[in-house]
């Protein structure tokens, strides 16, 4: 019988790697074990342990999945809390003084027209035509031509700058007030065609980076009163720390973060303003003459009065849904100064001063006119200001996890490094000196059919 010597050869390998394999898992089966009688992980060491009956084994090895499952779901608490709300809005340490915060930006806007020189009875038929040529152009609203100096939105103003700034800084109470505004109102220019059920004035009070615009939230000023304004701010400033959030998780724009077409400094009324005036041309073919353009050719007549009404009712409704990311994407500036003001009003005299003069001629001049003061100044100096700050960064995060595996199952960096140590470099050692002996055992086994040749 013919003996076939590449056949043995080949089976011989098979038959060698096969032994090999399951040397190897009995290798690492050992290696398991030595891992458990050894680790500092708590109730591994009863499993592996000689002696032991089975019941007892399955008593810790049950206890010790239960604690694994237990510190899973715990952990993943911990990673949802982190990340979802990394970031925390709460009270400043720190009195902010007045002199720190822009003096407000200040609208006032007549409830009655007050020239005849736009003869609203005469020209409402017109009212279908170019709305441009009918708006008037007869003041400058938001033409000036002074920069920002020596302040800025996110670093506010500079330390060692107390005058020549602007917007005007704040300032202490004093023998004065901030501001004083006296209006003149000549009855005989009222067009009582023209809103002829209210009088009085809207007054406005914003932050200087923001673009004057009407609400529903103003302040009433009434004629032949004094309005005396006591101003109050709430402010947020937003800690550096955070800037590593995406704008989404902190909920606010640093600069330069958020793109606007119309204007420089981003502020959430100026990007909601900005956003109405694209969707309103989209949507509509043109803007209203108070919204920011750059062309007077798209002013919206009356005709589209209703399609614009549907365009601030599509955005609300976004709003209201959570969608604003998709929409206008408007949220708040991360250092803002929103302004408050409680309002004494008394009567203004001065027009009984100046008809007491006994004049007749003076008299029937000044009895034609309506006199209203407002005055402004802050309530106090210094007010309780917002921070936001991080809640769980990544410090916290590692460390509520490490109390959790530390509790559950006595877990530590060390337990870690263990893990690693025994599934890489310990058992890549101890197939290396395996496959080590494999090979001196064949040489022993050779030899003595050498020497027989």
């Amino acid at each position: 019988m013919e003996h076939d010597e590449g056949l043995d050869t080949v089976y011989g390998k098979v038959c060698l790697r096969k032994l090999r394999k399951e040397r190897r898992k009995l290798l690492a089966s050992e290696q398991l074990q030595d891992f458990a009688r050894n680790t500092t992980l708590h109730g591994l060491g009863y499993i592996a342990q000689r002696g032991v009956t089975i019941v007892e084994k399955i008593f810790w090895l049950i206890l010790f999945s239960v604690s694994v499952g237990v510190c899973v779901y715990q952990i993943r608490n911990v990673w949802i809390k982190w990340d979802s709300s990394p970031v925390i809005v709460s009270i400043n340490e720190r009195l902010v003084p007045v002199s720190e915060v822009p003096f407000p930006s200040v609208t006032i806007c007549p409830q009655r027209k007050i020239s005849k020189e736009y003869n609203y009875g005469k020209k409402k038929e017109r009212m279908q035509g170019n709305i441009s040529k009918m708006i008037q152009n007869n003041y400058s609203y938001i033409q000036t031509k002074k920069s920002l100096n020596k302040w800025s939105m996110e670093g506010g103003y500079e330390a060692e700058s107390f005058n020549d700034t602007y917007p005007r800084r704040g300032r202490q109470n004093g023998a004065e007030p901030d501001l004083v505004i006296l209006i003149v109102e000549d009855k005989t220019e009222l067009d009582e065609e023209c809103n002829a059920l209210y009088s009085g004035y809207k007054v406005y009070v914003q932050h200087p980076a923001d673009m004057p615009q009407s609400s529903l939230y103003y302040y009433a000023m009434l004629p032949d009163q004094t309005s005396s304004f006591a101003l109050k701010y709430n402010m947020v400033a937003t800690s550096d720390e955070v800037k590593d959030y995406s704008a989404q998780m902190r909920h606010c724009y640093f600069p330069g973060e958020r793109y606007l077409r119309y204007f420089q400094i981003y502020t959430e009324n100026n990007c909601r303003l900005e956003c109405l005036s694209n969707y309103t041309y989209n949507m509509c073919g043109c803007v209203g003459f108070y919204m920011p353009h750059n062309t007077s050719d798209r002013i919206c007549t009356i005709q589209s009065k209703p399609c614009m009404e549907s365009v601030i009712e599509i955005i609300a409704e976004a709003e209201t849904a959570d969608v604003r990311y998709t929409l206008c994407n408007c949220l708040p500036a991360c250092n803002t100064v929103e302004y408050d003001a409680e309002i004494l009003k008394t009567n203004f005299n001065i027009k009984h001063y100046l008809m007491s003069k006994k004049d007749k001629k003076l008299d029937s001049f000044w009895k034609n006119y309506s006199f209203s003061r407002l005055e402004m100044y802050f309530k106090s100096p210094r007010f309780v200001s917002m921070r936001r700050s991080e809640l769980f960064g990544l410090t916290d995060f590692i460390a509520n996890c490490g109390g959790l595996l530390g509790l559950f199952l006595g877990f530590s960096f060390l337990s870690l490094v263990e893990i690693i140590y025994f599934l890489t470099l310990r058992l890549w050692c101890t197939f290396k000196r395996d496959l080590e002996n494999e090979k001196k055992k064949k040489v022993i086994i050779k030899k003595p059919s050498n020497y027989g040749a």
